[in-house]
């Protein structure tokens, strides 16, 4: 008994381990080092603080129009201007940011919730499991991202929640496919063919061993991901398939600035910009994530 009692606690204490490992203060210390990704972390963050106290930042009621005032240029009042119905461009600007980041939230999130069981079952089962598997992957990879995403919001319809389910879809199979490699290299390891012979049961093989090793390259792509579900997330609303109106969102204000580019090219500047630096901000933390957590790159930035 005390035999059998010994790998289920070396199990537990692997798992914490691993999870303290990946949130150690040396990780959060060399990736502060890291000088884009603390420009990146600063970016997200005065983003992350709009989005959440809009309602106290926004000078102005995003949905309220003045029509009488519409096109008009940037001024100390409205220093972004206002759009074609006259409603003040920096609110909605400030609004916006709120819906890209929880597109970006929920997107890689729906990705995650399907990619990494996928992955985990994929690599542990083998055989016609892991084929199956393998080729949906492939045949989803196979179907335009974006075209796919309008497919589904045009069953769903558009909104905030429809736009990260179908940005999640078109994200899960990197993940999968991430996990699957990773979960293919832990089964050929000693600690997990010794937790096989001595009679592990599946799910505790699955849970305790193969996923909590299996997760690292999870952290640094679900990074990236939210920069592509941003991105997504715009260009879905600005060729008007994302969310619908007239929920603020950087991409529908990016379409509406476009129709009035000749007239008042100003509209443009300011969400394009965002949606520029944003991804740019959460591709520069992946790529410090993935240096500080990679051993071979540690030491290069």
């Amino acid at each position: 008994m005390s035999h059998q009692a010994s790998p289920a606690e070396t199990a537990r204490y692997g798992v914490i381990r691993r999870a303290v490992g990946v949130l150690r203060s040396d990780t959060v210390r060399q990736l502060l080092q890291h000088r884009l990704s603390v420009i990146g972390l600063a970016y997200i963050g005065i983003i992350l603080i709009v989005g959440v106290f809009a309602p106290w930042i926004a000078p102005a009621d995003p949905l309220e129009i003045d029509p009488i005032n519409s096109l008009a240029p940037p001024t100390l009042s409205h220093p972004l201007g206002l759009d074609h119905v006259g409603r003040d461009q920096l609110s909605r600007l400030i609004y916006g940011a709120r819906v890209s980041l929880i597109v970006g939230l929920l997107s890689v999130g729906v990705a995650i919730l399907i990619g990494v069981p996928l992955g985990i079952v994929a690599a542990y089962a083998g055989g016609w499991v892991d084929h199956a598997i393998m080729r949906m992957i492939d045949a989803m990879i196979a179907i335009p991202g974006l075209l796919f995403a309008m497919l589904l919001l045009l069953v769903m319809g558009g909104s905030v929640l429809t736009v990260s389910i179908a940005l999640g879809v078109n994200l899960f199979t990197t993940q999968a496919r991430l996990v699957r490699s990773q979960a293919l290299s832990v089964k050929e390891r000693e600690y997990f063919m010794a937790a096989r012979m001595i009679g592990a049961p599946p799910w505790r093989m699955l849970l305790l061993h193969m996923t909590p090793n299996s997760i690292q390259p999870v952290i640094v792509q679900a990074t990236l991901g939210m920069g592509f579900a941003i991105l997504g997330e715009a260009g879905l609303s600005f060729i008007g398939v994302g969310v619908e109106p007239p929920i603020a969102t950087w991409g529908s204000m990016l379409n509406l600035a476009f129709v009035n580019l000749r007239s008042a090219p100003w509209l443009s500047f300011a969400p394009g910009v965002a949606i520029f630096l944003l991804v740019l901000s959460f591709n520069f933390v992946g790529d410090g994530l993935r240096d500080v957590l990679d051993p071979r790159l540690r030491g290069r930035f």
